[in-house]
């Protein structure tokens, strides 16, 4: 039995992230001198990065814990028991209004 066949739920992350992550990878590289430099590469491959991100963003429920995952080149997965989980909070700043997330 795998490890998808045991989810009670599975979430859905919206696609206006990927606008979200294009646009900060922008506004950093414009921050700094070298990413000046790098910016037109950006323009070029951070749509694709962006899309491939939100691709491999995962989060599920099973009986016994909740699973993260991520990552473009370097795949992360994390496994948190729910009998571990003491507090859950969520913060959403002001950047994330405008794509409605």
């Amino acid at each position: 039995m795998s490890a998808q066949a045991n989810s009670i739920v599975e979430a859905r992350f919206s696609p206006k992230l990927k606008v979200y992550f294009w646009i900060s990878g922008a506004l950093i590289l414009i921050a700094t001198v070298a990413g000046i430099l790098l910016l037109p590469f950006w323009v070029i491959l951070g749509g694709w990065w962006a899309s491939r991100y939100h691709a491999s963003l995962s989060c599920r429920l099973t009986e016994r814990s909740v699973v993260v995952g991520k990552g473009v080149f370097f795949k992360q997965e994390l496994t948190i028991p729910l009998d571990k989980i003491q507090d859950i909070s969520i913060r959403e700043g002001r950047c994330w209004a405008p794509w409605g997330c």
